[in-house]
């Protein structure tokens, strides 16, 4: 009699298949409705964040060598990080959260979005090959100051560090904001060279040069007269 009544306050709560795609992962996010699942002990919320976790924790820690994300694959990580963020924010700011060292769960943030950062940027140099000739912005020393306990977490973060130091070309580093005094050059550098020989925006460009030497003639005959 004990079992049913504790499976009955219990409730149930939906696994997350492993080795799920990024789509799957957000339909399962937002399959349920997890705030009226939301127990007091935070369990709902914990199972959300370690099974992204886990899914993106052991995608690092093979080094990244599963084929690079399709475009609809790279929308659906965007949307599953967000939710993530937005989840352990709210846990943080939850009871249940006090049982559990603060470090380490921000440091499981920053590592889920190091391990996305690594995934697009993977999935940009697949579809544009001039983003490999260029640096990644994340420093890859700087995780050393992470706080991590499970085995699983730590060999993300060594796969992380083994992208970012892979990836590495110093002095032209892509949408860095610690660049020093070059401001951005090599950012600025690739958005000519992809600019120069995309037919779409040249297009554009074209188009643009048109309709302002238009209004420049329109003006000058409005000056004559």
């Amino acid at each position: 009699a004990a079992q049913p009544r504790a499976m009955e306050n219990l409730g149930s709560l939906l696994q997350l298949p492993v080795g799920a795609s990024f789509q799957e992962m957000l339909a399962w996010l937002e399959l349920c409705d997890w705030e009226e699942q939301q127990a007091v002990d935070g369990v709902t919320a914990m199972l959300r964040l370690h099974s992204v976790e886990r899914e993106l924790f052991s995608r690092a820690a093979s080094r990244f060598t599963r084929t690079p994300l399709q475009q609809e694959e790279v929308m659906a990580l965007e949307k599953v990080v967000d939710n993530y963020r937005e989840v352990h924010m709210h846990f943080m700011a939850s009871p249940a959260s006090q049982a559990c060292m603060q470090t380490e769960w921000q440091s499981r943030l920053l590592l889920v979005v190091w391990v996305s950062y690594c995934l697009l940027h993977d999935a940009a140099c697949h579809v544009h090959p001039m983003v490999a000739s260029y640096g990644v912005c994340l420093h890859w020393t700087d995780l050393k100051h992470l706080v991590l306990s499970d085995r699983t977490a730590v060999d993300a973060a060594l796969g992380v560090s083994a992208y970012l130091w892979g990836h590495s070309n110093p002095g032209k580093e892509l949408f860095c904001l610690r660049d020093g005094r070059r401001e951005g050059t090599a950012t600025f550098d690739l958005a000519l060279q992809y600019a120069g020989c995309n037919n779409v925006m040249l297009g554009f460009w074209e188009e643009h040069c048109q309709d302002a030497d238009d209004r420049t003639e329109a003006h000058w005959q409005e000056v004559q007269h």
